[in-house]
């Protein structure tokens, strides 16, 4: 376990600061000893030491507690004057402050209640000197090697006061602080606790102890442990569930980026709290391709038996099935998000019975159709995805946890929306969630540099608004200001102001910034950690991306591609904004021609065949096609289709490709096979991926004769090994494991692997065609550059074509943005858009258009940043 010297915390903390998440958590998830000096010993002072506990009890730690009774008058202390026990009169008063009415404090007090039932809680009610009552505001926390942290301070002692900004607090550590504060505050302590000359000390009372342990009747453990040996939580997946348990039961977004294992931190949050008796009924939906292992890894790690939805079939992760009579019935479901997005099943969600928690994941493809169409026209076109989260899940739901890596993908707008959904019902209509216009305005405030803020809308974080002459830097005006943030900060009826001519000073100025961030809805509802904190430092591989350059077989190739590139962009030009179904399949035709010749060619067979898309839903996936596209276009073809001329000039084209791909070697190939023996030697195993299931059949039949048993392959058909002669079915877990094992060291992939499937025993990718969108490339990448990646260096090769739009697009990102060195950060509006603008690029203006795009979109990425800081 780590220690307490692990945390880097600081001398002081004030405005601004998180007490709750950024001090007193991380503390008790190293502590295996607390005492703490509260003010009132009442319903609300307790529960807010009882909140953020759980890591404590992990840790199977004890307290001591002391505290000053709440409502009391001289009389009352007087007339313990000469009792060794407080009277009952006096002790029926005390047990009555501990009754609320808060779901939070009862949550809260049950934590303690089970400590004390479990003998691992003393309490003391103390009387302070002449008779005053005891407002001494200390804790002390030890680890297993005896270091010790103190913190004193000003935190008001309701469930508040850790939660809020505006309080001060001091910290001081055993092993740098050499003055005698340590042990004269122990001794200071223990002189309490027995009680002395000076102060008196009185056990609890039974009819209080009584009271208070009814919060823990019928509650198991509260943090079971793991059942799986080779489970152990990273400390920001700890902290992670911990703030999930802290918020409980408020609905939360989990942003953690690519690799850092928020399916984790999730299900350890979700079966805390089902060992606390809080939740029962757990609905899960997640994207078709990725249920499966949400079922394998709540099974393998958890020792959760957690049916799996699909269509008219609960499938068990034995293997086993039977018809779904009523699967909306069971205590726990695994379903997919496309399937209960239809109107069907969202009526039978609204008809059935309630859930305690609906985790979503990969929620960023809840999105508007066309964020910045809507914004401009006023017309609002949510996908269905996001109509489920709006409209039902709301209704059918407690508790919501949404997931994603990527909450923005094209505009600041989806993350107001997904905030949205998961507000609170006391969220004000003031707070910048109240509309689009006071979100964009203050998070541009909030990204704003120091000369061009804009304090009337940064009053909008708290509730208070500033005349848009106040210019800040005038201490005169700024005093009254900031004199009324800081009293109305934090919760109602708190006086945080301690001294006003000392907080309104110039000084400070960027500590209220702060302070108002951290209040924002970003800071409040989301959860974000970035592979850059401080404690992530070192945990992952270095990338090495290259550039495998590789040119058309012959000069009759490369005019082929020409050739039909230049008709498919025309084609574009046509019918662009006409038919977003024929635009779809326009795309997928391009991004076809290079990734493989047998690609392509088997696109056009089968729109020779039949001129409509494909039915399934699961193809369109497959090729790449997001889910928003899905709603419009997923269930029917292309209203227009081909016309007969053009039908002809596809049939020319399929019989040159047909000639192509009997012709000469496929140089794309011939460099996979020259890699594949390079990684072989230096005893490394390979991801290849590729966006469509065509060309991954074409490289596995190549392979095959040569490689035999050692290929695998994932798709949207699932997991697929070759054994005794034919390609059988397999599970996630079979597939990570024969990887890891050595039994298969060439897995080819297509981008249903990019989201849920964590395969880090393989140190180097290979993109065989590349995405135009890089957040594909980014999330293909994550599969393998993970938290607990055993190689040091990642070799991502990218193969591109010469002179084709694919080199185009690789080259201009890489020169630009350096997609493929890290992860995608305030970039990803830019980024998101890619797709959209290379599709309707020719070879020769791809880099022209890319950097025009760059341009326009200038700072758009700060109040992303802003946003995404939490």
């Amino acid at each position: 376990m780590s220690g307490l010297r692990d945390l880097t915390l600081k001398p002081k903390y004030g405005l601004g600061d998180d007490f709750l998440n950024d001090v007193y958590v991380p503390l008790l998830g190293r502590a295996i000893r607390y005492t703490r000096a509260v003010g009132y010993f009442s319903s609300g002072g307790l529960a807010s030491v009882g909140s953020g506990l759980e890591s404590f009890i992990r840790n199977n730690g004890s307290m001591r507690l002391m505290a000053s009774p709440v409502g009391w008058s001289p009389q009352d202390v007087e007339a313990l004057s000469g009792h060794r026990e407080i009277p009952r009169e006096l002790a029926d008063r005390l047990a009555r402050s501990l009754i609320t009415k808060s779901d939070i404090e009862r949550d809260h007090l049950s934590v303690l209640a089970w400590l004390m039932r479990e003998g691992r809680l003393e309490t003391r009610i103390i009387i302070g000197p002449n008779g005053q009552l005891f407002h001494q505001k200390v804790g002390m926390f030890w680890d297993s090697r005896d270091d010790a942290v103190g913190i004193e301070g000003s935190n008001n002692e309701t469930l508040a006061g850790w939660d809020s900004n505006i309080e001060s607090l001091s910290v001081r550590r055993s092993w740098l602080d050499q003055e005698a504060w340590f042990p004269a505050t122990i001794a200071e302590l223990d002189r309490l606790w027995q009680g002395s000359s000076h102060s008196r000390s009185y056990s609890l009372p039974e009819a209080v102890r009584k009271e208070l342990l009814k919060y823990a009747q019928h509650r198991p453990h509260p943090i079971p442990k793991p059942v799986s040996k080779s489970l152990q939580l990273y400390p920001h997946q700890q902290e992670g569930c911990d703030r999930l348990l802290a918020a409980w039961p408020e609905s939360r977004l989990l942003a953690d980026e690519v690799g850092l294992g928020k399916t984790i931190t999730a299900s350890a949050a979700m079966q805390a709290l089902q060992a606390q008796g809080k939740c029962q009924r757990v609905l899960i939906l997640a994207p078709a391709n990725v249920c499966i292992q949400w079922q394998e890894e709540l099974a393998e790690k958890f020792n959760m038996k957690v049916p799996r939805l699909v269509k008219n079939y609960l499938h068990n992760v034995d293997g086993s099935e039977h018809a779904a009579v009523n699967p909306l019935n069971e205590p726990m479901l695994i379903a997919s998000w496309h399937l209960m997005r239809q109107p069907t099943w969202r009526s039978r969600l609204l008809q059935g019975p309630d859930w305690d928690l609906v985790i979503v994941d990969e929620a960023h493809h809840a999105r508007r159709r066309s964020p910045g169409s809507d914004l401009k026209s006023g017309i609002r076109r949510p996908n269905q995805f996001l109509e489920l989260l709006e409209e039902v899940l709301p209704q059918i739901a407690r508790t919501l946890w949404l997931l994603t890596a990527t909450p923005v993908q094209l505009h600041l707008v989806e993350l107001f929306d997904l905030l949205n959904v998961i507000k609170p019902d006391s969220e004000p209509q003031s707070s910048p969630l109240g509309s689009w216009f006071k979100f964009e305005r203050f998070y541009t405030a909030l990204a704003a540099p120091k000369s061009d803020r804009n304090w009337e809308a940064l009053g909008m974080g708290v509730g208070e608004t500033v005349p848009v002459q106040l210019d800040p830097r005038k201490y005169s005006e700024l005093k009254p200001f900031l004199r009324r943030q800081l009293t109305g900060f934090g919760r109602p009826g708190r006086d945080a102001v301690q001294d006003a001519d000392t907080l309104v000073k110039h000084e400070l100025q960027e500590e209220l910034l702060e302070s108002i961030r951290q209040r924002s809805p970003g800071s409040r509802l989301m959860l974000r950690r970035t592979r850059r904190d401080a404690d992530m430092q070192g945990a992952f591989a270095t990338r090495q991306p290259s550039k495998e350059a590789i040119e058309f077989a012959s000069a009759e190739e490369r005019s082929l591609y020409q050739e039909l590139d230049a008709f498919l962009a025309g084609l574009w030009a046509m019918r662009h904004g006409r038919d977003k179904g024929f635009g779809f399949l326009l795309s997928m035709y391009r991004r076809r021609l290079t990734s493989s010749w047998q690609a392509i060619e088997r696109t056009i067979q089968r729109a020779l065949a039949a001129t409509s898309l494909p039915d399934d839903e699961m193809e369109l996936l497959e090729s790449g096609l997001d889910a928003s596209m899905s709603d419009e276009i997923g269930s029917g073809g292309n209203e227009e289709g081909f016309s007969t001329e053009e039908m002809e000039v596809l049939r020319c084209f399929a019989a040159r490709i047909g000639g192509a791909i009997r012709g000469a070697g496929d140089p794309k190939i011939s460099s996979l096979v020259q890699d594949l023996h390079t990684c072989r030697l230096q005893g490394r195993s390979m991801l290849v991926f590729t966006q469509f299931i065509d060309t991954l059949e074409y490289i596995r039949d190549t392979l095959q004769s040569t490689y035999g048993s050692q290929v695998g392959t994932y798709s949207g058909q699932g997991a697929r090994l070759f054994e005794d002669g034919t390609w059988t079915p397999v599970s996630k877990e079979q597939l990570t494991l024969a990887l890891a094992n050595g039994e298969i060291s060439i897995l080819l992939c297509t981008d249903a692997a990019s989201e849920g499937l964590n395969l880090q025993t393989a140190s180097t990718l290979v993109n065989y065609d590349l995405p135009w969108n890089p957040m594909r490339v980014e999330q293909r990448i994550g599969r393998i550059d993970r938290i607990n990646q055993a190689a040091r260096t990642l070799s991502i090769r990218n193969y591109v074509m010469l002179d084709t739009v694919e080199e185009q697009v690789y080259d201009a990102l890489r020169k630009r943005i350096r997609v493929f060195e890290g992860s995608v950060g305030e970039l990803q509006p830019i980024l998101g858009e890619v797709e959209d603008l290379v599709t309707g690029s020719t070879v020769g203006n791809v880099v022209r258009n890319l950097d025009s795009h760059i341009a326009a979109m200038g700072n758009t990425g700060k109040p992303i940043a802003a946003a995404l800081r939490c």
